[in-house]
Parts: C-alpha cells; structure tokens; sequence
C-alpha cells in the first residue's frame, strides 16, 4: 500500500495551478485562497510576479502576495529580466527607425487633417504647423543621431521633401503669418487670450530662429577653423 507523496508539500494541491488562467484571475484565487501559493509551479508564479512588478508593488509587497520569500521574488524578476534581453541585432536598429518615420509622418498627417477644416482658426492652424514642424525637426535630429541622415542643413531638406507627403512652411513664413494675425487681432479687438496665444507662438517661432542660427554658426565654426584669414 502507497504512502503519500514525500514531496508535496503540506497543504498544497497535488496539481498545479491551471495554466490556462489568466495572470489576473491567477492572483485573484491566490488571494481568495482558493489557489495555495505552494502549489505554484514556476512558471505560473513568475508570470504573477511580472504582472505584480508591472503594477508597481515592491518585491517585498510580491512575497507576501505570493506567501514567497523575498529572495525568490528576486530570483523571479531576474529571470524575467533575462527572458526579455534584446540580443543586438541590426535589423532591430533599422525596423525601429522605419516605425519612427512612419509615426512621424502618420502624425504629421492627422495633424494637417484636423485643421483642414474652413471653421479652423487662424491661430490654431499656426500650432498645428508649429508643431508638425517640430516633430520633423526632432525626427530629423533623431535619424542624424542614428547616422540615417547627414549633418548639412541643404542635404537634411531635400531628404525631407522625399521623405515625406506633407510640405510644410518655413519658419520665416510662419512668423510672418503670425505677425499678420496678431495685427488683425489688435485691431479687430481680439480676446486678449488669442492674442496670448499669438504671442506665445511667436516667442516659439524664434526660439526655432535662434536655434537654426546657432547651429549654423556651430557648423561655420567647426568647418572652417584651418581657414587662413582673407586679406
């Protein structure tokens, strides 16, 4: 006549935890009781523990969720750390910036479309190409940085009108549009509120001008220090 199982552990089921339950309904009975810790098979508690890390609880807060040490919690996070490594990989680097592009120009997009509209302001239209302005200027910053694009400010721009659909103004167009509303703006007696916001673009819009200027100045400078003075 069998014994029982030396292994077993007392208390616990003699069958793990099916794993076919969802993380949340997992926890769920671990609270409630109705699942013992115990029974937990690895598997199981470490997809509980990514869960509960995820939430925002504390190791120690995992343990006593789980009625584990902290120590295996620990144990558990890190082989959930290695589980989720990224090999290098250059395919990676490449489709990472083929979804950047494409968020960029989805963006941009939408921008554009959502003051399409006849009833669209005047002001809001200004913000809309600011910032889809700005979102090629950071993509363009961020393809430079990753080595997809060129440093020169001639190159980066015909790039961009081959890269992208939507064909977007100059800062010095912008500005001038700007001025243009903020004089339409005092003399039709405009709420003081939209000439704020006015003001707020054109203070953006030379920022914008400062920093096109300072790095064309970086770039003289950096090119041309062998230069020998003209006389």
């Amino acid at each position: 006549m069998s014994g029982p199982n030396c292994d077993e552990k007392p208390g616990a089921s003699a069958e793990s935890p099916d794993r076919r339950l969802s993380v949340l309904d997992l926890i769920r009975r671990i609270r409630s009781g109705d699942i013992a810790s115990e029974g937990l098979d690895k598997d199981s508690r470490q997809r509980c523990v990514e869960h509960l890390t995820a939430e925002g609880y504390s190791p120690l807060e995992i343990a006593e969720i789980l009625k584990v040490s902290d120590r295996t919690v620990r144990r558990d996070r890190k082989a959930i750390c290695e589980a989720h490594a990224v090999q290098r990989d250059p395919r990676l680097v490449e489709e990472m910036v083929g979804r950047l592009v494409q968020r960029a120009d989805t963006a941009v997009e939408r921008i554009s479309r959502a003051v399409r509209g006849k009833e669209v302001k005047p002001v809001d239209r200004i913000e809309a190409e600011t910032a889809c302005w700005r979102i090629l200027k950071e993509l363009v910053e961020c393809l430079q940085r990753l080595g997809y694009l060129p440093t020169a400010a001639v190159q980066v721009r015909g790039d961009l009108r081959h890269s992208f659909s939507v064909e977007l103004p100059s800062v010095a167009d912008l500005q001038a549009e700007a001025e243009r509303l903020e004089a339409i703006g005092r003399h039709s007696g405009a709420p003081s509120d939209t000439l704020v916001r006015i003001g707020r673009i054109q203070q953006t819009l030379r920022l914008l001008t400062a920093a096109e200027q300072v790095e064309v100045l970086g770039q003289e400078l950096e090119g041309g220090p062998n230069d020998e003075p003209q006389t």
